[in-house]
C-alpha cells in the first residue's frame, strides 16, 4: 500500500502543526511539494518519514530562538560573547618624594610613591601589580619621558629622564591589555595623584 507523506492527516504531527503559523505553512509547502513531485513512501518506510518531517518541523520551531537568542548563539559558537563589565578597582596614587620642578632637561630624577584602594571596609589596602610606570610631562605637553617602576607592597619607585622644557607634570599609571574580538590592545591608563603640588 502506497500514500503520499501528509502532515495534516498524521495524528502525531497535526497537533504540534496547529499551535504555529510557521510550523502549519511549512507542513502545507511540504504537502504540496509531495504532490507535486509524486512522491511516494510505502508503509514500511512511513517511520522514517514521519521522522523526517518532525526533524523539519522541529528545526523550524527552533529557528527563531537560535537566531535570537545570544547566549545560545555564544554557547554553540555562532557570535562572540557579550563583553563582562567588571567595575574597576578605584587605585589612587600618593607620592613620598618631592618632585624637583626646577631639575634641568636630561638630568635624571627618583619619584617614589604609593599605590592603594580601600576595601569593602573602607581600609586602605596596598595596590600590587606589574606594568606600572611613571611618566614626566614638560610644561607645555610637547615631550614627556616614560620609565618603569619597580617596587611591591604598593610601594614603586622610577628613575626618570627629564624632558626637554623640563618639568610640567608627573603621572603614574598602569600598562592596561584589553583583548576583544579581533585584536589585543595595551593602553597606559593614569591613576589619580592624591597629593600633587
Amino acid at each position: 500500500m502506497t500514500g503520499a507523506v501528509d502532515v495534516w492527516t498524521d495524528p502525531d504531527l497535526v497537533g504540534l502543526v496547529r499551535r504555529d503559523a510557521t510550523l502549519a505553512a511549512i507542513a502545507d509547502a511540504l504537502v504540496s511539494s509531495a504532490h507535486r513531485r509524486s512522491w511516494s513512501i510505502t508503509e514500511r518506510h512511513r517511520p522514517a518519514a514521519l521522522a523526517a518531517a518532525a526533524l523539519v518541523v522541529l528545526v523550524a520551531a527552533l529557528a527563531p530562538a537560535v537566531a535570537l537568542s545570544k547566549g545560545l548563539r555564544t554557547l554553540i559558537g555562532l557570535g562572540w560573547p557579550a563583553p563582562v563589565r567588571i567595575r574597576p578597582v578605584p587605585v589612587q596614587a600618593t607620592l613620598t618624594s618631592h618632585v624637583p620642578a626646577t631639575a634641568s632637561p636630561g638630568t635624571r630624577v627618583r619619584i617614589t610613591w604609593t599605590l592603594w584602594s580601600r576595601n569593602r571596609d573602607g581600609q586602605s589596602v596596598p595596590f600590587d601589580s606589574g606594568g606600572i610606570f611613571a611618566r614626566i610631562v614638560n610644561p607645555a605637553r610637547t615631550a614627556a619621558s616614560t620609565a618603569p617602576a619597580h617596587g611591591r607592597g604598593g610601594r614603586y619607585s622610577a628613575i626618570i629622564r627629564v624632558p626637554r622644557g623640563g618639568i610640567g607634570r608627573v603621572q603614574v599609571g598602569i600598562l592596561a591589555t584589553r583583548f576583544g574580538p579581533n585584536a589585543t590592545r595595551t593602553a597606559r591608563v593614569l591613576f589619580p595623584i592624591t597629593n600633587y603640588p
